[in-house]
């Protein structure tokens, strides 16, 4: 099975390459997903960061020069719809288009999804390595990209921080200069009895929401609440489910909206 999608894959690659822009996603991921079978690498490596080793997943494709001319049509619209990658130079003429860490697990999770379900059967049943690599890479805990944890509050970025307790919003300010500027904005915006604090962080100055400040603000409420929905999609950890779980609750009256929708299903669906 896995030799006859290579030999397709093959077989089909300069038509699929020289079309790419007339793909669906679908068949973009399909057409990747027998890339990364010929081609490709799939598994998780333990870099070591301050110390501490990590779990980060990597998907790759080796490639010439030459065929990186022709992929990059295809590598493009893969960006375009939220699967980054980048080219690393291996040796003389030859490159790797790698897909780390949240990339990588996205890129699994979607390439796997597309699959018919009797195609995922077999695969199980034959167990080679880079299925089953795909396979663990797919059931990772997604780690969040930066950005995706952050809502705008008065034109400020300010990051979703989610505790057992509580949530608060988080601003890294540079300096104290820039902290009286983003405090002076959200007075402005929200008022004076808006309250904040600041700690420090390092080298910088962390300004800080609390919650029961901003859930008073519908406007920055609820674009917590969708954070908050997008986080609980990609945790694995049912602890982490739950507390998010619950501090959604409390933002949202379990009659109203569309994060009190997808709580009712997911608690009726026995999670």
């Amino acid at each position: 099975m896995a030799y006859f999608l290579r030999s397709s894959h093959d077989q089909l690659k300069g038509k699929i390459l020289s079309d790419a822009e007339k793909l669906s996603e679908k068949e973009l991921l399909a057409f990747m997903f027998t890339a990364i079978l010929g081609d490709g690498w799939a598994g998780i490596v333990k870099p070591i960061i301050n110390g501490r080793a990590y779990d980060e997943a990597v998907v790759k494709i080796t490639m010439s020069d030459e065929e990186f001319k022709g992929w990059e049509p295809l590598l493009e619209r893969l960006m375009s719809i939220g699967f980054n990658w980048r080219p690393e130079p291996v040796s003389d003429g030859v490159v790797d288009v790698r897909f780390y860490g949240s990339n990588a697990i996205d890129l699994a999770r979607s390439m796997i999804s597309v699959l018919p379900p009797i195609l995922r059967d077999i695969m199980d049943a034959l167990s080679f390595e880079k299925w089953n690599n795909l396979r663990r890479i797919a059931e990772m805990e997604m780690k969040f990209r930066r950005g995706e944890m952050q809502v705008n509050v008065a034109g400020y970025g300010f990051t979703v921080k989610v505790h057992d307790s509580t949530i608060v919003l988080e601003h890294r300010a540079r300096d104290g200069v820039e902290t009286d500027e983003v405090i002076n904005a959200l007075k402005a915006n929200y008022g004076d009895e808006f309250h904040t604090y600041v700690n420090k962080g390092g080298k910088y100055l962390i300004i800080v929401i609390p919650m029961y400040v901003f859930e008073r603000y519908e406007d920055i409420k609820a674009q917590v609440v969708k954070v908050l929905c997008e986080k609980l999609e990609k945790v694995k950890d049912e602890k982490k489910k739950q507390t998010i779980i619950k501090h959604l609750t409390r933002l949202t009256a379990p009659t109203e909206g569309a994060a009190a929708a997808y709580l009712n299903n997911y608690e009726g669906d026995g999670a």
